[in-house]
């Protein structure tokens, strides 16, 4: 009896620890200062990044497969895009871009 309590222990920690949501990290870094506002867009979910210290940081579960990007508004009005590529559910990731003459790189 004691061994099938165990087991079901062991089951069910496995279980809870395969459905754990990752959070990952986005970093947008803004050298010039000229960075006003970032946005995340990813797996139908937005998430305004935080600005502190020349840069833009934000922190989000990836739940779906596939591509999102970063919506970067800058001082003078101009937007940039950073494109996160193909992403999964899953593993933990830190995707870095930074603004560099108007442009994420």
């Amino acid at each position: 009896m004691k061994s099938l309590t165990i087991c079901a222990m062991c089951f069910g920690i496995f279980s809870l620890s395969s459905c754990m949501r990752v959070s990952n990290e986005f970093i947008v870094r803004d050298p010039e200062g000229i960075v006003y506002s970032a946005e995340l867009r990813l797996c139908g979910r937005r998430l305004q990044l935080t600005k502190s210290e020349g840069e833009l940081r934000g922190a989000m579960p990836i739940t779906c497969e596939g591509e999102g990007s970063i919506l970067v508004q800058r001082s003078d009005g101009g937007e940039a895009t950073c494109r996160i590529g193909y992403v999964t559910p899953g593993a933990e990731q830190r995707f870095k871009f930074s603004v560099e003459n108007g442009q994420c790189r």
